[in-house]
């Protein structure tokens, strides 16, 4: 396995890397890009495709088409069994059925298919790094949780309806992750991407966990103004300002984010578009819930003496469990 992550700074990751964690209760590899396919019917829209495995209990593929307004194109398989996801330790080669994810930074391939509501589809995407990588690892209460990241990639591709196929170029992002969670403990994790936020066009990266007592132990937003430095602020401030509800669960369609401190100032609040893809599923431990969609970021950032604007199209996730009672 590879011991380091290559950019313009080589950092020493131990086996942090891209392949698989087979030992590891909780692993997920995640891909997205924002399409560009002016003239087309697909421009705008997010391609998604996450393939995750609780070892031991049960496996999704997520393949997904989210358009800025209606219904969402689900190409997914679910409630697959443990090892239906076949994967290599040595570097990103998952896969599940005609869907997979190929490659190692800074170059990836994606292939996704299935059929919805009466049509096939195909969505074949080449992934490169804008910027450079990053690794981080996350622990709070008994949690602890392996970051690989990268959060500007660019796209180019195909998108096949039937018989169409759509050239699509865009900006993507690209992460895997590993380690524990504990589910009767932790009630999940919000998460939003800005990949060019305002004139400086920083890439952002906002993460939240949340405890069943709704507290938040960990809260991040990670930003790079040249793709090569990388920022990270801490324990800011998180308020929900608009709750959205999904079969009885309540997530933020609105929230706040905010800290002021001697040499930096955090002013941003996030906005979920109506349209977004939404999921439930009765696991042993309760109602899980899980949504994904577009969003607004808007805001101010004051870092080192320089004031950033964080304007920008939003992409984000919650993921939250209702425990059985």
């Amino acid at each position: 396995m590879s011991d380091e992550i290559k950019g313009s700074v080589e950092r020493h990751i131990g086996l942090m890397d891209e392949g698989g964690h087979p030992n590891e209760p909780i692993e997920w590899w995640y891909y997205n890009t924002i399409i560009s396919a002016p003239g087309t019917p697909i421009d705008g829209w997010v391609a998604v495709t996450i393939l995750t495995s609780f070892r031991n209990v049960l496996e999704t593929v997520h393949g997904l088409l989210i358009p800025p307004a209606g219904e969402t194109v689900d190409l997914s398989g679910y409630d697959l069994p443990s090892g239906s996801i076949k994967f290599s330790e040595e570097k990103v080669d998952v896969s599940w059925n005609k869907n997979w994810c190929r490659g190692l930074y800074p170059k990836w391939t994606v292939h996704y298919e299935g059929k919805h509501a009466g049509k096939g589809y195909k969505v074949d995407l080449e992934l490169e790094a804008d910027i450079d990588s990053n690794a981080y690892t996350y622990r709070f209460e008994n949690n602890y949780l392996n970051h690989f990241v990268v959060f500007r990639n660019r796209t180019k591709g195909k998108v096949t309806i039937d018989k169409n196929a759509y050239p699509i170029t865009g900006i993507g992002y690209y992460e895997h992750f590993y380690g524990f969670m504990n589910l009767l403990a932790m009630k999940g994790w919000h998460w939003y991407w800005c990949p060019v936020a305002g004139a400086d066009r920083l890439a952002v990266n906002i993460g939240l966990g949340v405890m069943q007592d709704n507290t938040v132990p960990l809260c991040f937003l990670h930003f790079t103004p040249d793709g090569k430095n990388f920022y990270q602020l801490d324990q800011y401030d998180f308020r929900v300002l608009k709750d959205n509800e999904f079969n009885g669960i309540e997530y933020p369609g609105k929230f706040s984010i905010e800290q002021k401190k001697a040499d930096r100032e955090l002013q941003a609040t996030i906005t979920r578009t109506p349209s977004a893809y939404q999921r439930l599923n009765e696991t042993m431990f309760g109602k899980a819930m899980f949504v994904t969609g577009n969003a607004g970021l808007e805001g101010k950032l004051k870092w080192q003496g320089k004031e950033y604007d964080l304007k920008g199209r939003a992409f984000g996730s919650s993921m939250l469990v209702k425990l059985n009672q």
